[in-house]
């Protein structure tokens, strides 16, 4: 660990309890960024091929060194922020606990084996990002920072940490012990600085995963400067608006202690402080009077007095606004105790509780941040869950009660990432940590911390009216799409546009239908997928015919993609009752649960060379597919046969539109999930509206241009053909289509000629002929599109074969491959999507550093490991399989489809940690730093 000395501008540090300035640190900019990220680059590959018992060790050692250390880390904490010095150094203690925790976890991060795709091997293997970045708040600066080294750290990335320009001090200790555990230099980088700082970090194209704890507003604009740069991977732990419900069956004495505690600890500045406390109306009166007496007994003030509950504000910017939220609340409401400043040598505000508070009110429905909280009363459960729901956060919710059915029927009900039963404020390193809705994306804590870190014409009317809302057609707005076919360049159809009003009425309908489908058996829901797997395939030629018809990929490769599709439904139909939590009796006194729930309503944008898929239902949500403006009647057909199959009204929504009707889905704020595959200018445009709007969880399978590598030791015959359909099936336009072919110089000369000869014999023409190898491009855009690469081609290297227009009765180009091409030549680096390759000679290993074609097993795994992209095929190209994950690193995605990271993308990472005398989570923290890379070897 070093330190890099940061420019001119410093930070101020003050002391909140004596308003005494202790310290000042120098702020990071954008050299001291660079050279961080740097030092990183430089050390995580060593750090992360290392014996991982190695990093265990390390980090053993730096847990041990906290807790030899607690008494002064605990200290610079309290001078910084003001929380209590007992707090502080029992966090101390609990950091390292956590520090070994994830230690533990160092050589037990696991892939798996599949054995399932005739005639390969199919892996699934997790590997580092690489460059990581925290950044973490100033009401925790230890044990946040903490969560966000460990998990990175144990899984072989590097970290880069800002600490909180209000708290940085304690950071400082932690970096001098990480240099005394014999952590590598570079590994751990720790940085001063404010908010742009963090906006170095957020947008930084070459750090590849962020994790960011702090206000959700803060959240959002990390996880837009994430999205707007590389599509780093983006892990948020944002704020909250705790709902505590108490019913009448409850210890009161136990009660009323807990839930005073959990809005005074460390004076309210706790993301998962209980701030709305829900009192049964038959007890209510006695409990506001206990709530009162408690607080009265309370003692505040000097946080280095050992008998202090709760200490200042942070500093004066927090003590002034937590005071206006003090006047608004006299204004909406009645005070029940406190509601003033308290004494004036430091930033000190006495416990405040309201009470008759109107639940739209501002105080009822923002985050304070201090040591303010209001007492509702209500009646039945129905009510109060309804209103502990009426929240834009979901970070923690607190239930008391004796009654074990109404604690289970809460702890699912209520829309929160960590539920307490009988108690509050409870987190445990062995068990996922995180927000819903407003309060986050993702999971730090547990196993998830490590993971976060897989033509028949007749068919098609002239006019379709296509928004389709519980399998019943609608009429959209007046605009319409024209579908062309583009073998003929003729109009076949025309579709409507879906606007605002059609989204909204699909969102409805949406809501209404997926409780009931989500709690029901999921055999039900496993049974209606695979009547959809029937249907497809008998149905095939007819979906085939369509597809082929308004898109151009040739009727036989349509046909074998519907039965393929029918396969999919069915391993989905077969997950759909085996999405399991987990339990732990690792927490002392309580049993700890992991259970995973479906986001409810999600979203869907296909593009125009897929069939409609909609997997999402097996985990019992709803989906709102918009199909692409280009293709999109495949999917009318496709939606009669899902009525048919049994798929609920409201279940399955499927709307036509272009951009439009896509941001209105990737904005909306009452949609929780959007999957969407495209190109990569496009998903990062998705996720930053997701970002912008209400935070939705984001799937994104986007573009790429995928390495196609032959060493002179393949079999020649076999890897021929596959490298000319790897860039000429559906005439290039597939994401995986391999477009950039390096064959060794041994056979380099062979294998081009050999290639160009094929290139010219290719047939290409009607989709409808099953002699044809390839089709047209989808239309006059992408036609145009891939022209214009063939000329810039023809300036940057040399031209093997094709480059020229086909059958002008269609949009048809020749398959092409260029050669001689420098590396950042544009037809090299961009996604021309299209029947384009360009051939590379290479001499050594290391010089061509996806697809490998080799007879060397050694030699395929170093590589397999070594190529940065979500699938590595071994002798063979494009392959997928929907038993292994299937997704994209760096620009070419976030999250995975396919196999069983599908399933869980698709439901709410987290839930309750229902720590109840009971404890739950839903979801995995060691995986947030690690990707997941699916190979096939054949």
């Amino acid at each position: 660990m070093s330190f890099v000395e940061g420019r001119g501008e410093r930070l101020t540090v003050t002391n909140p309890a004596t308003k005494e300035t202790i310290a000042s640190v120098h702020v990071a900019g954008a050299k001291e960024v660079d050279e961080a990220v740097a030092a990183a680059e430089k050390a995580w590959p060593v750090w992360a091929d290392g014996d991982p018992a190695v990093r265990a060790k390390a980090l053993h050692k730096l847990a041990d060194l906290m807790d030899e250390n607690a008494s002064a880390l605990g200290l610079a904490q309290t001078s910084e922020m003001g929380k209590p010095l007992t707090m502080s150094t029992q966090e101390v203690y609990y950091s390292a606990q956590i520090v070994r925790y994830f230690a533990g976890l160092a050589d037990k991060v696991h892939g798996k084996t599949s054995l399932n795709v005739p005639g390969f091997l199919g892996l699934e293997i997790r590997q580092p990002y690489g460059v990581t970045a925290g950044i973490v708040p100033w009401n925790a600066p230890i044990i946040t920072l903490i969560i966000k080294i460990a998990p990175a750290l144990a899984t072989g990335n590097a970290a880069i940490i800002k600490s909180s320009e209000k708290s940085p001090l304690s950071a400082l200790l932690v970096a001098g012990l990480i240099n005394q555990a014999g952590i590598p230099e570079g590994v751990v980088s720790i940085l001063s600085g404010a908010r742009e700082t963090g906006e170095l970090l957020s947008s930084h194209m070459r750090i590849r995963k962020i994790s960011f704890t702090g206000s959700s507003a803060a959240g959002k604009a990390v996880a837009q400067a994430a999205a707007r740069s590389n599509l780093k991977s983006v892990t948020l732990e944002l704020g909250g608006k705790s709902p505590v419900i108490v019913f009448d069956d409850c210890d009161m004495e136990d009660a009323l202690s807990r839930v005073i505690d959990s809005f005074t600890r460390n004076s309210g500045q706790i993301c998962i402080a209980g701030t709305r406390v829900y009192v049964q109306d038959t007890i209510f009166d006695q409990f506001a009077r206990k709530f009162v007496d408690g607080i009265h007994a309370l003692k505040f003030g000097d946080p280095t007095d050992q008998t202090t509950n709760a200490g200042p504000q942070v500093d004066n910017i927090q003590h002034k606004r937590v005071l206006e939220y003090l006047e608004i609340g006299k204004r909406e409401s009645r005070v029940l105790v406190g509601g003033n400043a308290g004494d004036d040598k430091g930033y000190y505000i006495t416990p405040t509780v309201f009470t008759d508070v109107k639940d739209d009110s501002k105080i009822n429905q923002e985050e304070i941040f201090g040591p303010v909280t209001i007492l509702h009363k209500f009646t039945s459960e129905e009510e109060v869950l309804k209103r502990a729901n009426d929240t834009e956060y979901g970070l923690a919710a607190y239930i008391f009660t004796k009654d074990i059915s109404r604690a289970i029927r809460f702890a699912k009900g209520l829309e929160a990432g960590q539920v307490g039963v009988n108690t509050t404020g409870m987190a445990d390193s062995n068990l996922a940590f995180g927000g819903w809705k407003g309060s986050g994306i993702g999971r730090e804590l547990g196993e998830h911390g490590i993971h976060s870190l897989s033509p028949n014409t007749s068919l098609l009317p002239e006019s379709m009216s296509f928004h389709q809302y519980a399998c019943q057609f609608v009429e959209g707005s007046g605009e319409r799409l024209t579908v062309i076919n583009p073998a003929t360049k003729e109009k076949i159809a025309s579709v409507h546009v879906a606007g605002i009003k059609e989204v909204d009425a699909a969102v409805d309908a949406a809501e209404k239908a997926w409780p009931a489908w989500a709690n029901g058996d999921p055999a039900i829901r496993a049974k209606a997928l695979n009547k959809v797997a029937d249907l497809v395939e008998e149905n095939a030629s007819i979906l085939a015919s369509v597809l082929s018809t308004e898109m151009g990929k040739p009727l036989h490769q349509c046909i074998n993609d519907a039965h393929y599709l029918a396969h999919i439904y069915r391993y989905f139909a077969g997950m759909a009752d085996k999405v399991h939590g987990k339990t732990s009796l690792n927490v002392p006194g309580f049993l700890g649960m992991e259970i995973r729930q479906p986001y409810g309503v999600t979203a869907g944008i296909i593009p125009w060379h897929l069939y409609l898929t909609f997997q999402t239902v097996a985990t019992g949500n709803a989906s709102i597919i918009k199909t692409s403006e280009k293709s999109p009647l495949n999917a009318l057909v496709f939606a009669k046969l899902a009525k048919q199959a049994g798929i609920p009204d409201g279940i399955l929504t499927i709307l036509s539109g272009a951009r439009e009707t896509g941001e209105l889905l990737s904005s909306h704020m009452r949609i929780r999930k959007i999957a969407f595959t495209g190109s990569t200018a496009a998903g990062k445009a998705v996720a930053q509206a997701a970002a912008r709007s209400n935070l939705k969880s984001v799937t994104l399978e986007l573009g790429g241009k995928s390495p196609l590598i032959v060493f002179d030791d393949c079999d020649f015959e076999d890897t021929l053909p596959k490298a000319l359909a790897s860039f000429t099936t559906n005439s290039g336009q597939v994401c995986i289509a391999g477009s950039r072919i390096y064959v060794q110089d041994t056979i380099y000369d062979k294998f081009a000629k050999r290639l160009a000869a094929s290139v010219e014999q290719l047939k290409i023409g009607d989709p409808s002929d099953r002699t044809n190898a390839a089709g047209p491009l989808v239309d006059s855009l992408q036609y145009k599109r891939v022209l214009d690469y063939l000329e810039v081609g023809k300036s940057e290297g040399k031209l093997l074969a094709g480059g020229i227009a086909g059958d002008e009765r269609g949009y048809y180009v020749r398959p092409t491959v260029f050669t001689d091409v420098k590396d950042d030549a544009r037809i090299n680096r961009e996604e021309i999507f299209g029947p384009v390759a360009v051939l590379h000679r290479f001499t050594t290993e290391e010089e061509v550093l996806r697809s490998i074609f080799t007879k060397d097993v050694s030699r395929a795994i170093r590589f397999a490991k070594g190529l940065e992209a979500g699938k590595v095929v071994v002798n063979a190209a494009g392959m997928s399989d929907s038993n292994l994950a299937f997704g994209g690193w760096k620009g070419s995605g976030i999250g995975r489809e396919l196999g069983e990271h599908c399933m869980y993308t698709l439901m709410l990472p987290s839930r309750p940690d229902y720590f109840m005398d009971f404890l739950t989570t839903l979801s995995p923290a060691i995986h947030a730093y690690t990707e997941v890379k699916t190979i096939f070897i054949r």
